[in-house]
């Protein structure tokens, strides 16, 4: 605040450089006896006797505007002034002439004005300059919070009756491809978007990606509901949804009570949302259960295991190990590259690239050389008979259990030892002759506690990493099952075959050094638990 600054935990009185004065009267007041006339002379009779000026340019009043909201003439042009630092105190005749909605109140006083002024009441014990002002508007707050639970707990369970009862939607924005019904809480179809959401389901499931889908819609010129282009966000969240099912779900989001603190999200997700599946005559379904449940099963496939991060244009891109390749010099991704009059594509390192020689010194490698190495290995990897080739893979995951269990029952052992030396070292503090220093004692102390954070840190990793691999277990059908598609890969089209290499391999190593005759190995990290495998051509 300019020139002066509030402290809400001071007694005494502030005095203002700026301060202004707001009434108002509406008129269902004619016989309360709050006109204008009265309520200023009160506030300016207040000022004179606190020996301050009165501005006339500070004057704010609304004549005839009823208080059960805040969209007010003079209002707006308080708040604005308020914000621009003009005003330093506002006096009111009383606190409802602020507004008579206790929620508004509380809002612009506690969160819009906290930092550029406080408010006198002329004829209340309310000032926030004051602790008990801010006392009274404590209490205010506390029954605002709970007139808006009130309010939203009245609303939501009127909507909840809505779908439960009636059947019927509680009122939701119309999603692309339906317009409201002629009857209220019902749908209609729009045949020619419902159209553009049929393809769009179909030629995701044929194998396209999001950014693909979305290219060609943009290419052709194909307007969204808002008449702008479409944008990916915009299509998954259609192929996710399964209203086109007939299936409504309401209530998913919820708004966040911390929304107005830095860095808290304005809406979170509700732990128990309402799903319903609506007849036919209130939500006619545009796609089938059946697509849309593949529609689910192919993105749940794009984005396998849940610590691995992956991008849509993945699947869009025209390379076969897009976002599996890693140059093993320095750890940047390789990206296709295509010289100037060659015909040939190559994988390229990104830091070689994009930092210089002085970086990465790797060379460039034919694409058509590693695909065909990489699937080569796959193949000897996962061709070595099924019996076998399950033998190995359990083989190894009893060795990680067994591996997780003696790391944590290690980790259990170090809390107890570092827990007996702090019992030792706090035997020795409490001593009353020849002890260690209260000194001493508090870095032993702080070293103790440092490490035991960094043990129980790695314990519980630990433990979340065993659950992990106890709950995912072995899945000896889907290693069958990618066998078989290894014996017929050429018959499978680009898309399959991108799909499943992106499902078992974690990363692709390069390595090569400059020279058109050098050689180059690569390393292939799989998903599962077999043995990472490498190879040199």
């Amino acid at each position: 605040m300019n020139n002066h600054s509030l402290d809400h935990g001071l007694s005494k009185v502030i005095m203002p450089n700026k301060a202004a004065i707001y009434v108002r009267w509406s008129t269902d007041e004619q016989t309360d006896g709050n006109t204008l006339s009265i309520q200023l002379g009160a506030c300016n009779h207040y000022l004179k006797s606190q020996g301050w000026q009165v501005n006339e340019n500070l004057v704010y009043i609304d004549e005839g505007c009823s208080g059960g909201n805040l969209d007010r003439p003079a209002m707006k042009k308080l708040r604005r002034d308020v914000k621009k630092g003009l005003i330093d105190c506002v006096i009111i005749w009383k606190i409802d002439r602020l507004s008579r909605s206790i929620v508004d109140t509380v809002d612009l006083v506690l969160n819009e004005w906290k930092y550029y002024c406080y408010v006198k009441s002329v004829n209340e014990p309310f000032d926030t300059s004051t602790p008990m002002g801010m006392m009274v508007l404590t209490l205010l707050a506390s029954f605002a919070q709970m007139e808006r639970e009130s309010i939203f707990l009245r609303t939501f369970s009127g909507r909840v009756k809505s779908i439960e009862e009636r059947g019927k939607s509680p009122g939701i924005r119309m999603p692309y491809g339906y317009k409201k019904g002629d009857e209220r809480g019902t749908f209609k179809i729009i045949e020619n978007e419902a159209e553009i959401v049929r393809r769009i389901f179909k030629e995701y499931i044929d194998g396209d990606g999001i950014y693909a889908i979305t290219y060609r819609l943009n290419e052709e010129g194909i307007p969204s509901r808002t008449g702008k282009s479409w944008s990916k966000d915009t299509l998954s969240k259609m192929i996710a949804n399964p209203i086109y099912t007939g299936k409504l779900i309401w209530g998913k989001m919820q708004n966040n009570p911390k929304r107005k603190m830095e860095g808290e999200k304005r809406r979170l997700h509700r732990d128990n949302p309402i799903i319903r599946q609506l007849s036919e005559d209130v939500l006619k379904p545009i796609i089938s259960k059946e697509d849309f449940e593949k529609a689910c099963e192919i993105r749940k496939s794009r984005n396998v295991f849940e610590h691995k991060k992956t991008s849509g244009r993945i699947f869009d891109s025209p390379n076969l190990l897009a976002g599996l390749l890693r140059c093993k010099k320095c750890g940047s991704s390789m990206y296709v590259y295509k010289r100037t009059n060659s015909v040939y594509t190559y994988y390229a390192c990104r830091g070689h690239r994009e930092k210089g020689v002085s970086f990465c010194d790797s060379g460039y490698i034919r694409e058509e050389d590693v695909n065909q190495l990489v699937v080569a290995e796959v193949k000897k990897t996962f061709l070595t008979g099924e019996t076998n080739l399950l033998e190995i893979i359990s083989e190894r995951y009893d060795t990680t259990l067994r591996g997780l269990q003696l790391a944590q029952t290690s980790l259990e052992a170090k809390l107890k030892q570092l827990d007996a030396e702090y019992a030792k070292v706090f035997k020795d503090y409490r001593k009353v002759d020849g002890g260690i220093s209260a000194e001493d004692f508090n870095v032993i102390k702080a070293d103790i506690t440092q490490e035991r954070n960094e043990v129980n840190r790695k314990l519980e990793s630990c433990k979340e990493e065993y659950e992990a691999q106890t709950s995912k277990g072995i899945d000896a059908s889907e290693i069958i099952a990618f066998s078989q598609s290894l014996t017929i890969w050429d018959e499978l089209t680009f898309s399959e075959q991108k799909r499943l290499l992106y499902k078992w391999i974690d990363r692709i190593e390069l390595n090569k050094n400059k020279g058109r005759f050098e050689k180059f190995q690569i390393k292939i990290r799989f998903q599962s638990m077999l043995e990472d495998t490498e190879e040199a051509i």
